[in-house]
C-alpha cells in the first residue's frame, strides 16, 4: 500500500514537472515573439508585428504585455480596416478572462479606448452614407424638377 502511494506520488511529480516544462517552453516561445514584435514595431511593419504579437499573446495569454502591445499596434490600423480593430478587440475581451484578476482594469482600460475607436468610426461611416443618400436624393429631385418642365 504504502509503494503503491509512493508510486503514485512519484507519477504526480513527473506530471507537474512536464507541466511546469510546458508552461517555461511556452513562455520562452511567448517572450522570443514578443521581441520579435517590438523589432517589427520599430521597422514600421506593423502587420507582421501584430502577428508576432498574436503570436505571442497565445504562447502566453495571461501577460497583460502582450494585450497592450496588440492594442498599441491597433493604433497603426487604417480606419478602412475597422473589421480587423474588432477581431482586435475580441481578443482584448476574452483577454478578461486569461489575465489576473489585478490587471483587468488595465485590460479593461485598453478595450474600451479601442471600443470607442471603433464607435468612432461606425459613426463617421454612417454620416457619410447619409450625406451621400441625401446628395442622390437631392439630384434625383433636381432631375425630375427638370425634366417635368
Amino acid at each position: 500500500m504504502q509503494e503503491e502511494a509512493i508510486h503514485t506520488h512519484s507519477e504526480l511529480i513527473a506530471q507537474i514537472r512536464k507541466e511546469v516544462e510546458s508552461i517555461n517552453r511556452n513562455s520562452c516561445l511567448a517572450e522570443e515573439a514578443w521581441k520579435k514584435s517590438q523589432e517589427l514595431k520599430e521597422a514600421k511593419d506593423f502587420n507582421s508585428a501584430l502577428i508576432y504579437g498574436i503570436n505571442a499573446l497565445s504562447s502566453n495569454p495571461s501577460q497583460i504585455k502582450y494585450y497592450a502591445n496588440i492594442a498599441n499596434l491597433a493604433e497603426n490600423i487604417s480606419d478602412a480596416d475597422a473589421a480587423r480593430l474588432e477581431e482586435i478587440l475580441n481578443i482584448l475581451d476574452a483577454g478578461m478572462y486569461k489575465v489576473q484578476a489585478d490587471q483587468m482594469p488595465e485590460l479593461s482600460t485598453l478595450a474600451e479606448s479601442l471600443r470607442k475607436r471603433i464607435s468612432s468610426i461606425r459613426e463617421t461611416k454612417l454620416a457619410e452614407a447619409e450625406q451621400k443618400q441625401q446628395k442622390e436624393r437631392a439630384f434625383r429631385s433636381s432631375f425630375s424638377s427638370s425634366q417635368a418642365t
